[in-house]
């Protein structure tokens, strides 16, 4: 379970930078930031009315290069699924 929990925001996009490192400086030992990443087209226009943030927290992600420093706990090559009471060290 997490210990910590932030990302509430207004959906201006133009604060995407701001409220991420807001929300990372609120964590706690296994922090869950809540965000709301997407790539935008045309269907997604037609759906949703907050696209422009979803597209500015998409691009904010990816520019940090965010899934490179994910926690992957080892698997191993036939996929069973991860054995988390010894995977986790208290500390990705």
């Amino acid at each position: 379970t997490n210990h910590g929990f932030s990302g509430v925001t207004n959906f201006a996009p133009a604060r995407v930078g701001a409220d991420f490192a807001a929300a990372a400086c609120a964590g706690g030992p296994r922090h869950i930031v809540m965000c709301h990443p997407g790539f935008v087209d045309d269907e997604l226009i037609g759906l949703d009315p907050i696209t422009s943030r979803r597209q500015a927290e998409f691009d904010q992600l990816m520019g940090l290069g965010f899934p490179a420093a994910l926690w992957h706990p080892e698997r191993i090559a036939s996929g069973a699924p991860i054995a988390w009471g010894t995977a986790w060290s208290g500390t990705p």
